[in-house]
């Protein structure tokens, strides 16, 4: 170093800000595990010593691979579940060899915490599906929706 070099404070990571200076916010949130789904994989991979990274990689195919953020943004998801057109009965087949349980016991965890979340307080019937369509779109943190998305959003809630 030469005299009179000022040194550069790594301790403190500098906070990241959008253009008009305000700090910037997650785009997704991300919640502790709750879903009885969120809570099996997670258990089992504590159980096991498996980290997100080796279970991504487990649950890999010559075809497909999968990021293990992908796998721990399921975990911690608010909704509770993976996106309905991303599991398919390929990956819970994979997942559950991978985790050591029986298929059949992690696609019925899945199947009724998707069901928790579309029945919440009351039932959809009582609400109204615009209701709960409402309140899926107004407590989400993302700007833009695939129309995709919104007919499985739909599909959902009439229970299809």
């Amino acid at each position: 170093m030469h005299p009179g070099t000022k040194l550069k404070d790594f301790s403190k990571p500098k906070p990241k800000t959008e253009p008009n200076g305000k700090p910037k916010q997650r785009v997704i949130k991300r919640v502790e595990p709750f879903s009885s789904w969120q809570i099996l994989v997670q258990d089992r991979c504590t159980e096991l010593r498996i980290s997100t990274r080796a279970l991504a990689d487990k649950i890999a195919t010559p075809r497909k691979s999968y990021e293990h953020s992908t796998l721990w943004a399921w975990i911690r998801s608010p909704e509770g579940v993976p996106p309905g057109a991303a599991y398919t009965q390929e990956l819970n087949a994979r997942l559950a060899a991978a985790i050591e349980v029986h298929p059949d016991v992690l696609s019925s965890a899945f199947e009724e915490s998707r069901r928790k979340f579309m029945q919440t307080t009351s039932s959809p019937g009582q609400v109204g599906p615009l209701a709960v369509l409402r309140m899926l779109f107004a407590d989400s943190m993302r700007k833009t929706w695939k129309t995709e998305e919104i007919v499985k959003l739909i599909d959902n809630i009439r229970g299809v």
